[in-house]
């Protein structure tokens, strides 16, 4: 398992493993934190620079796993952890290691339909770019507020996804850099070969350090609205959910003896 990332952060650190009968138990480090639309939502205000340091942040993160031939699948804003300024990628149940980063490879998951690339809706091979589709969604949501994927009958939401139908909101993106747009676009594009890779996306005009003055005079207001749809993503994930007790405990267990061995022994 990777852990530390650019930098040192970025990804929960795996502290300790334990063997117990058939169940292997990773203990790692705990990432305390609000999730990305919560924090940027409640912020007393928001620029399009906040954004792009955000979004830096995310494909340093990404970059890291991506040369490591790691793919999460599954960057849904529950996943995106700020602590303080920090930014951590958490949950790696749908994380898969790609043998061949080119080819891509078909894997069992399926995330949030709504932040999902559609190559895995149609259980074509994901790549690096599969990640990269769910950046530009968080990044769209910020901008704006909304989500381009949003629909309430879920079978609208899986077909858009997969024959990529989406669009720029024109009020909600009336003022957004073209920068930004040029960002997403590059992002939700059908070929995941075709899209901006982690490393390559540090490079767009839109995460440029030259550029930082312009997108501070860039204020984003869709904060309230941000605030619904963030409502929204919980309460659908609520559910799912599952606390731990965060105690390790130990019980004391009868010597297990297998069939097997009993056998051999009478004999």
């Amino acid at each position: 398992m990777l852990s530390g990332g650019p930098e040192g952060y970025g990804l929960a650190k795996l502290v300790d493993a334990y063997l117990v009968r058939k169940y292997l138990v990773l203990i790692q480090d705990l990432v305390d934190g609000k999730t990305l639309i919560d924090m940027v939502s409640h912020r007393s205000s928001l620029t399009e620079e906040d954004v792009s340091g955000l979004i830096r942040q995310l494909c340093k993160i990404l970059s890291h796993l991506h040369e490591n031939n790691v793919l999460h699948l599954d960057l849904r804003p529950t996943n995106i952890r700020m602590s303080g300024k920090q930014m951590y990628v958490v949950d790696y149940n749908s994380c898969r290691h790609i043998m061949n980063k080119k080819a891509g490879e078909v894997v069992d998951v399926i995330g949030d339909t709504e932040f999902c690339a559609p190559e895995m809706l149609r259980f074509e091979p994901v790549q690096a770019g599969s990640d990269m589709w769910s950046v530009a969604i968080n990044m769209y949501i910020m901008l704006s507020g909304i989500s381009p994927f949003f629909y309430e009958d879920e079978d609208k939401v899986v077909a858009s996804v997969q024959k990529v139908q989406w669009k720029f909101d024109a009020e909600a993106f009336a003022t957004v850099s073209d920068d930004a747009k040029d960002f997403i676009s590059k992002c939700l594009i059908r070929a995941p070969e075709n899209r901006l890779t982690a490393s390559g996306a540090l490079e767009h005009p839109f995460l440029s350090e030259d550029k930082a003055k312009l997108r501070k005079s860039k204020t984003i207001d869709c904060l309230d609205l941000m605030q619904e749809t963030d409502a929204r993503l919980l309460e659908e994930e609520e559910e799912d959910y599952i606390w731990a007790s965060l105690v390790f405990r130990t019980f004391d267990e009868e010597e297990y003896e297998s069939p097997e061995s009993s056998e051999e022994e009478e004999e």
